[in-house]
């Protein structure tokens, strides 16, 4: 019988657009050999189905035993993020970021140190333009790491000014994660009480938020 829980593999299929099935068919046909084309066939077959039918899909495999079902499976995953990561929107700003981060340190580990800051700058000026205060930390913390090699010989006060960037995105996600936490606890109050039903209820809300909000950091 069909299984209507929901098969993540199933459930990632079912999400994608024409472009994105277009690009994993080209994806895997391109580095796959031809002996593990399989996983085409199975994301053919779970494309067609409405809900998840694991008796169907094996039955369109010739009878395999279930554990190759599941490698199969696990490739086929596995296949479809690699080939939704290179069809990545431009904008996805977290998979930019990642990527970035990346090349900093793989020309970090080569020697290349001052091509590696090159690019921690540019990767603090893009995640500074879009907030991305937990990025910035990151960043920080690596161009004070090559820094402290000694063997850059950067400008006079580099070590001084990124100190102080330090100081300014530590208090930033200081700020985030107080306020993160805030409306975590007025949504529990929600799922506890529902809406306030009284003057009393109202002045006790107001009251714990004027409070959290004066310590702010």
């Amino acid at each position: 019988m069909p299984s209507k829980t929901g098969d993540p593999l199933h459930l990632l299929i079912q999400t994608l657009s024409k472009v994105e099935k277009k690009n994993f068919k080209l994806y895997v046909t391109r580095n796959s050999k031809r002996e593990n084309l399989r996983t085409v066939l199975l994301f053919d077959i779970l494309d067609k189905q409405s809900f998840y039918d694991e008796e169907k899909v094996i039955r369109r495999f010739d009878q395999i035993p279930r554990q190759q079902l599941l490698n199969v499976k696990s490739r086929l995953y596995q296949d479809i993020l690699a080939s939704l990561r290179l069809l990545r929107d431009e904008r996805d700003i977290d998979i930019r970021m990642h990527e970035q981060m990346d090349y900093a340190l793989l020309l970090y580990n080569k020697g290349l140190y001052v091509q590696s800051l090159r690019i921690l700058e540019k990767l603090k000026e893009f995640a500074g333009q879009y907030e991305q205060f937990h990025c910035l930390q990151e960043v920080i913390a690596f161009e004070k790491k090559i820094e402290g090699l000694h063997i850059t010989r950067s400008i006079r006060g580099r070590a001084e000014a990124l100190s102080v960037e330090a100081v300014v995105v530590s208090r930033q996600l200081d700020r985030i994660n107080h306020l993160s936490n805030l409306s975590l606890q007025l949504y529990s109050w929600y799922i506890s009480n529902g809406h306030s039903r009284s003057a009393e209820d109202e002045f006790m809300l107001r009251s714990f938020f004027d409070e959290q909000m004066r310590v702010v950091p």
